[in-house]
């Protein structure tokens, strides 16, 4: 039981990590296909 506690725990902090990680992915492309204008709020999301 304590093995599948700290398996489902560890999913728990892996996926939003990944999730966070894929959006910040997406923000940075974007900023880059993007006009500089977008630019800046990439920017304020990386601070």
């Amino acid at each position: 039981l304590l093995e599948h506690l700290t398996q489902l725990a560890s999913f728990a902090f892996v996926l939003p990590s990944v999730f966070h990680h894929g959006f910040t992915l997406s923000i940075f492309f974007y900023a880059f296909s993007a006009p500089k204008v977008s630019m800046t709020p990439a920017f304020y999301l990386f601070v």
